[in-house]
Parts: structure tokens; C-alpha cells; sequence
């Protein structure tokens, strides 16, 4: 298993906008050559301006295929929500409980927001990921080590301990 990305290169579909680009940024902020796919190219020429600003190696390829293959979609919007960020003030206590295992903590965009949309309302959310294989979520295949679920358990348990409230 790595501990770095980068160096590596990485490719992100849909990062264009949204959770994908957030994810671009985090691999191009830790120094990963990026290849942002998209469809739309006045989208992903502006999502590369924004995340090379700071130097960053990323590019973009378009991928649509509906113009060859003579298809014509329509998008409804079913569901439509604001993103719900963590607390930060949380997060920087979760990072360190984290680090208190051995691990360098890695904030990851997300769009869990089933989780934090809820609580977010009545307190302050943060949340703390485990490893899957794969980076598999969400998915049937999903699955972790008994060794991530250990470490896992151990950060959350140092966090409660730790615990100060802002």
C-alpha cells in the first residue's frame, strides 16, 4: 500500500464541478498529476485554471460520447441540497487522533451528506472515514481490513477521550 499520492497520476471523472473537482483538488493539492474527464469544456478548461493556480499538474480530456452517437439527453433534478461541511474545530480534533495512531490524517471531499445534513442542524458534525479496499463506498463490494477497522475504532476512541467542546 502507498502512504503518498504524489508524484502518481490519477484520473477523475465528473470533476468538472461539484464533489468531483473537490476530489481533483485534494489529489492536486497533495501533488498528484490530475486528468480531469469531463463533458463540457467550458467547465473543465475553468476547473483546470482554478486547480493549477497554486502549480498543480492538471489537464483535461473531454469525454462525450452523445454528439457521435446521436443521443440527446435530458437531466430532471430529483433532489437538490446545499453541502454540509464538517466543523472545523472538530475535524482538527479528529486529525489528531488520527495521528495519534500512526496515520497522517487526509481530509477527502464527500458527499455524505445523508450523514451530516441531519445533525448538522441540531450541533456541530465531523466525521471520520476508514479505509476500503479499493476506495470502494457505498457499493456492494465494499469492504475493510480487520487492521483499518482497529485503527479506525482507536482514532474514534481517542477523539472521545480528547473530546473538548468549541
Amino acid at each position: 500500500m502507498f502512504t503518498s499520492i504524489a508524484g502518481r497520476a490519477v484520473v477523475v471523472t465528473g470533476a468538472t464541478r461539484g464533489i468531483g473537482k473537490g476530489i481533483a483538488r485534494v489529489f492536486a493539492d497533495n501533488g498528484a498529476r490530475v486528468l480531469i474527464v469531463g463533458r463540457d469544456k467550458d467547465a473543465a478548461a475553468s476547473a483546470v485554471a482554478e486547480l493549477t493556480s497554486g502549480g498543480a499538474d492538471v489537464s483535461y480530456l473531454l469525454a462525450d460520447i452523445s454528439v457521435r452517437r446521436r443521443i440527446h439527453s435530458s437531466v430532471e433534478v430529483m433532489h437538490d441540497s446545499a453541502a454540509s461541511p464538517c466543523a472545523p474545530w472538530l475535524m482538527q480534533q479528529i486529525d489528531a487522533a488520527i495521528a495519534a495512531q500512526g496515520v497522517a490524517p487526509q481530509r477527502l471531499p464527500s458527499g455524505a451528506g445523508h450523514d451530516t445534513m441531519a445533525m448538522g442542524k441540531l450541533c456541530p458534525a465531523g466525521m471520520l472515514f476508514v479505509r476500503c479496499k479499493d476506495g470502494l463506498s457505498h457499493n456492494p463490494l465494499e469492504s475493510i481490513t480487520v487492521e483499518d477497522c482497529a485503527i479506525g475504532l482507536k482514532a474514534l476512541t481517542q477523539f472521545v477521550r480528547d473530546f473538548r467542546a468549541s
